[in-house]
């Protein structure tokens, strides 16, 4: 969730309508923020508040370049730990990012074909699996088990606007609130504030059925 205030008056003659562009912005700011909480190792979760990404507590494959040999290795490293667990990742999606993909569009073999000629930036499939483009995952390459990824989502980002409430008007508000914590009157300032809302939940079912590679850099030339 995410909240933002504007006056009474810039939403009273501003056109186009401040509130409406506020609204849309607010939207996507959630959606962005739920892409990168999907996907970042670094986000454990937060009880209450988050879950833990999708590939929190996977040991990262160290990618070792960018020319189609490294590549196919690269796969072939990813492949292993769902050997190893028995799990054949039949349901398998790659996520990666729209400047990878596109360097993998790029690469050429030896007789100047394509070497993988159904991916490009906007997707694709590749070694058969389809690609989801995103760029919250950076330089990381996942591959994921869809059908073990258990997902609660409510579906939309929900709306809601008030001018009676009262706002801590900060980053980051004190949770929870104190004697010291300085509360804002919308109705008394001739505010309005709008909040984007989204109820969504993930989980593994099985630890293994995500692995990722890290320093992804597939554009022909060695990965950094």
């Amino acid at each position: 969730a995410t909240i933002a205030v504007i006056s009474e008056e810039l939403a009273r003659f501003s056109q186009p309508s401040a509130e409406t562009i506020l609204r849309d912005q607010l939207a996507q700011a959630v959606i962005q923020q739920m892409d990168a909480d999907f996907v970042n190792p670094a986000n454990a979760g937060t009880a209450n508040v988050k879950p833990a990404s999708i590939t929190n507590g996977v040991t990262a494959i160290v990618s070792g370049g960018g020319s189609e040999s490294d590549i196919r290795a690269d796969v072939s490293a990813l492949y292993a730990p769902f050997i190893a667990a028995n799990l054949a990742p039949t349901n398998g999606v790659w996520i990666m990012s729209s400047t990878n993909a596109l360097g993998l569009s790029m690469i050429v073999n030896a007789l100047g074909q394509p070497a993988f000629p159904n991916v490009n930036m906007n997707g694709g499939t590749f070694f058969g699996m389809p690609v989801v483009v995103s760029e919250a995952v950076g330089n990381i390459v996942i591959l994921a088990n869809a059908q073990d990824i258990l997902l609660a989502d409510d579906g939309q980002v929900t709306i809601d606007a008030s001018r009676e409430a009262s706002l801590q008007m900060d980053t980051t508000p004190d949770n929870p609130t104190s004697a010291t914590t300085v509360m804002v009157s919308l109705w008394q300032r001739n505010l309005i504030g709008i909040r984007a809302e989204r109820y969504v939940n993930w989980i593994k079912a099985r630890p293994a059925s995500v692995q990722y590679l890290s320093g992804v850099s597939w554009n022909g030339v060695a990965g950094e």
